[in-house]
């Protein structure tokens, strides 16, 4: 147990990882808007994670509100989380980095694997936060293990945490496979072997894998749902298997340039530059290193060349190899933030050669998160007060038209609109179309619930039919304004956008 407490620089470098943190995630916090799934839970009470195939999510939520309902602890989860990865990245830097840095050059290097703006979505959310930043956390920490213990008790830790992280949320788990190829890069580095360690790594994800799947997932995911189609891997080798993963590739790809296409000109700059300066760097050491025989030099080089690409994609393997993809989801991308590990890892190691240089270089990327943060909390405050002024005014509207209660069901018609500063923002950062939900919507689970919070009756939400079309294409509304229009058609209200 000695070996994972922190020691004097550790200490210093694990308290500015932190504050760091913490301003990182203020104006989420400060924005106070519940997140998709949130609705439901906060509402009703209820949970839902053993569906998910994520048993030690529900266990451990339970576990935090006291027991069932649970209820809005907020922001505990997100600060709880924020500790644990930031606690575990510490021990990575101890075990994999050893670089006698400036304490807060180790920090804001470390801190890349927080400022992904791919993970926003994840530290938006009250609960999950928790356990989305604990699964990867727990991934982060399998490379943490020290080599002195035997082989077998190292082989069993990787198998527990791999368990751990698929029972907490499975999208982290390719998180594993980016941190192998940077552990044989560090290790090649340190002219360790690397291929004993590596195949007892790749031995415990694989067998944690398998007892997950057969011990939990078989047991826990729902069937009845979506949840079961969603988690369906490919297994049959066919042509039509690598068309799904080739069609999985491009639209993942294309997603992710869609949400970034345009945004971080200056950080793409500097962390594409300092991954050339850094890799050209290795890349001579390697070809001037008289230990190596000219084959060695050649192989080594095609490695350091494309581990950035590699470390890109492994991150995502494990989505790529899913029978049925939804595309679009950032919180999917959670591993995504052991790639911006590797950039800050870069700057941290460049930081000899040129200090001014690098500090400039932290300084564009610090400031330009830092900035991007901030606009997205401010959106969502802003959809959030928008939303509550629309919430306030339709739950007016339905109580006053269901005064006798005579309707028993709702139906939600059109787009809720954006409020207007976050249409700007929207349109400056596209990827705040998807992480800025928008809320009200025919689901009494997530978009819909919104309603819920302002209503004493709970009116079952339906889709709209044709004879709705008609009524609202025809009929006089009951109330209209410039924004929407409420319609009754037998015993249902339809809240139709304009």
């Amino acid at each position: 147990m000695k070996y994972f407490c922190l020691k004097g620089k550790e200490k210093k470098v694990f308290g500015i990882l932190l504050v760091l943190f913490a301003l990182y995630v203020a104006p989420i916090i400060l924005a106070d808007r519940y997140y998709n799934d949130d609705l439901g839970r906060i509402l009703k009470g209820e949970t839902g994670w053993n569906g998910d195939g994520r048993p030690l999510t529900e266990q451990l939520m339970r576990a935090l509100c006291g027991g069932m309902p649970i209820v809005d602890i907020s922001p505990l989860p997100l600060i709880m989380g924020g500790c644990l990865l930031a606690y575990v990245l510490v021990l990575y830097a101890r075990e994999n980095i050893q670089e006698k840095e400036l304490i807060w050059v180790q920090a804001v290097g470390l801190f890349f694997a927080v400022a992904n703006p791919l993970l926003l979505a994840n530290l938006s959310y009250k609960f999950d936060a928790l356990s989305m930043l604990a699964a990867l956390s727990a991934v982060i920490l399998c490379y943490t293990i020290p080599d002195s213990l035997r082989a077998w008790k190292r082989l069993l830790c990787f198998c527990i945490l791999c368990i751990i992280s698929l029972s907490l949320y499975q999208a982290a788990i390719g998180a594993y496979l980016a941190l192998l190829l940077m552990d044989v890069f560090w290790r090649r580095e340190r002219k360790e072997k690397f291929l004993a360690v590596g195949l007892v790594r790749l031995a415990g994800l694989g067998i944690g894998g398998i007892l997950y799947k057969v011990a939990i997932a078989d047991r826990f995911v729902s069937r009845g749902d979506w949840r079961w189609e969603a988690s369906q891997y490919i297994t049959e080798p066919s042509i039509q298997s690598l068309k799904i993963i080739y069609s999985n590739v491009i639209n993942i790809c294309t997603a992710i340039n869609e949400k970034f296409g345009s945004s971080f000109l200056a950080v793409k700059v500097v962390l594409l530059g300092a991954a050339l300066i850094f890799i050209v760097d290795r890349v001579i050491k390697v070809c001037r290193d008289q230990s190596y025989r000219t084959r060695e030099k050649i192989v080594w080089s095609f490695y350091i060349l494309f581990l950035p690409v590699a470390v890109f994609f492994a991150c995502l393997l494990p989505l790529f190899f899913l029978r049925s993809l939804t595309v679009g989801s950032s919180r999917t991308f959670i591993s995504l933030s052991i790639c911006t590990l590797l950039f800050g890892i870069f700057l941290m190691k460049l930081y000899q050669k040129n200090k001014a240089l690098v500090t400039a270089a932290f300084a564009v990327c610090m400031i330009v998160s830092f900035s991007y943060v901030y606009a997205y909390g401010n959106a969502l405050e802003g959809q959030k007060n928008y939303e509550t002024y629309l919430g306030i005014n339709i739950a007016r509207d339905v109580e006053t038209i269901n005064r006798d209660n005579e309707y028993k069901v709702m139906t939600i018609d059109g787009s809720t609109p954006r409020a207007q500063q976050v249409d700007v923002a929207c349109r400056k950062y596209p990827q705040f179309t998807e992480i800025v939900p928008v809320y009200i919507t025919n689901s009494s689970w997530i978009g819909g619930a919104w309603l819920y919070y302002y209503l004493q009756n709970d009116l079952w939400y339906e889709e709209m039919t044709e004879e709705d079309r008609a009524v609202v294409e025809a009929g006089e509304p009951v109330v209209r304004n410039d924004t929407y229009s409420c319609y009754v058609n037998g015993e249902k209200i339809i809240i139709h956008f304009n």
